[in-house]
């Protein structure tokens, strides 16, 4: 099953560790909690590109067809609080 979105877009629009905690909380705040899925980009089967999201002026990955489950290696769920989503601390880089 592909989603309507991936017909849609031709690709997954996905973040860095670095950049997850921006993207959720520009996209879905308000939106209740939110799971990441932690992918392997070397188990993708389908093609990852970085390409230039314009209106943050950032590099994002997009991954061009399905994620496999076997390209995901964790779910960590990720509550949104008061001051928005904030990533567990073993996530974050500082």
């Amino acid at each position: 099953m592909v989603a309507p979105s991936l017909a849609e877009e031709g690709f997954i629009h996905c973040s860095t560790v670095e950049q997850a905690e921006a993207t959720a909380n520009r996209i879905f705040r308000g939106g209740g909690e939110l799971l990441l899925l932690v992918v392997d980009a070397g188990r993708l089967g389908a093609p990852l590109r970085w390409e230039r999201a314009t209106d943050v002026g950032e590099d994002f990955p997009h991954v061009y067809g399905p994620i496999e489950v076997g390209a995901v290696v964790d779910v960590v769920a990720m509550p949104e609080g008061d001051e928005g989503y904030v990533l567990p601390a073993g996530l974050r880089s500082s």
